[in-house]
């Protein structure tokens, strides 16, 4: 791992771009300049591990009036690592996206969706010209939505030296940010009204209360609840493979239901049996990377979010969460999200100083493909 000084030798020319950069926007970005920017391959490795395992407290300590000339300049980047990488551990729009669009030119993005229904596959002789058959588009639009917050830095930290303090109070500022984030996210996934077809499902038949299968009889279902949702989305020739679902949803009642229990014929109410039909598991171990658990039939890689889009509003006291929702789909048709300047630092001139009063930004939208893959419950 390289020294702050070593870092500062390899960034010459780099961090006057950055220099000059800042003070002409007033911000940072690294894809608008960056100390990582035009460099060997070899340096670059050891300059992204190095900003990243060394604490921001190296590079504030050191940058100051009596630290190494030039090591200022590395902050900003430092901070974006320490912005991105927090991020990444609450971020759900990575996991539920079939992609996302990052620095497009221009504002609207306009995103062409085929009509499945209408693609063929034709039987061609040797020679001859392939048949073609027209495809209808739908046109859903990227129009990213801006949303921001302070860093919450003050002078007093940077005059009492507290760049511990400081490095958490950024990792807040990302969560907070990726929260939003995701809550916009999960609700264009749950409204699903940008492309083909229409989101099955409908309200849970239980009020303030969620079942993997509403029977009474092992093998019998309603049309409202987890498992009849895999049989809707099948019928629409999708195979779901996503669950988004709270934990209040979880604990009531999915998993006491998913387990298969029917009660025994003839026993008091509350007495249950083990059905003979083989029924599905739950894994919690060796799932897919960034989901909690997984349903062994069908694949169902499900993730946990308590996110303010999968629940109504709290009461002011804070101790109920209701009217939950929990969202099956087919990740790989369902949503797609744009980025723009993700986690731009806004109103930040001097790379150490100007830490305080320092704005992070964020652009973010996103559209459904195939609304027919997307399947919702919504408690009552």
């Amino acid at each position: 791992m390289l020294s702050i000084q070593e870092m500062v030798a390899k960034t010459e020319q780099q961090r006057r771009l950055v220099e000059s950069y800042m003070d002409d926007e007033g911000g940072f970005h690294p894809q608008e300049a960056s100390i990582f920017a035009d460099q060997k391959a070899s340096d670059y490795y050891e300059l992204k591990q190095s900003i990243h395992n060394t604490p921001l407290r190296e590079f504030l300590a050191k940058s100051g009036t009596t630290g190494i000339m030039g090591a200022a300049y590395l902050v900003p980047d430092k901070v974006h690592d320490i912005l991105l990488t927090e991020a990444a551990t609450t971020d759900l729009v990575p996991l539920i996206s079939r992609a996302i669009v990052t620095e497009w030119r221009g504002g609207d993005l306009k995103i062409d969706v085929a009509d499945r229904a209408l693609y063929g596959q034709f039987n061609t002789k040797g020679g001859g010209e392939a048949p073609y058959a027209g495809i209808d588009v739908m046109q859903p639009t990227l129009s990213p939505t801006t949303f921001t917050r302070n860093l919450g830095l003050t002078d007093d930290l940077v005059d009492s030296a507290a760049f511990d303090l400081m490095e958490v109070y950024i990792q807040e500022c990302a969560r907070q940010l990726t929260e939003r984030g995701n809550e916009l996210a999960l609700t264009v996934l749950k409204t699903a009204t940008d492309g083909w077809g229409t989101v099955v499902g409908g309200l849970s038949g239980d009020a303030n209360e969620t079942k993997w299968t509403g029977a009474t009889t092992f093998g019998v279902d309603d049309a409202t609840h987890a498992k009849s949702i895999v049989k809707l989305l099948t019928d629409q020739r999708w195979i779901p493979d996503t669950m988004i679902v709270t934990t209040e949803a979880w604990e009531e009642s999915i998993l006491a239901t998913f387990i298969g229990h029917v009660e025994v014929a003839g026993g008091a109410a509350g007495d249950y049996g083990m059905p003979t039909t083989a029924f599905p598991t739950l894994k919690t171990g060796d799932v897919t990377a960034g989901f909690d658990a997984k349903i062994s039939v069908p694949a169902l890689d499900i993730k946990f979010s308590n996110n303010a889009a999968l629940h109504a509003t709290y009461p002011t006291d804070q101790t109920t969460m209701s009217d939950c929702v929990t969202i099956i789909f087919n990740r790989a048709n369902a949503l797609l999200t744009g980025r723009k300047r993700w986690m731009r630092i806004d109103n930040y001139a001097d790379p150490r100083q100007g830490l305080v009063g320092a704005v992070v930004s964020c652009r973010q939208d996103s559209v459904t493909l195939h609304d027919n893959c997307i399947g919702v419950i919504t408690e009552t």
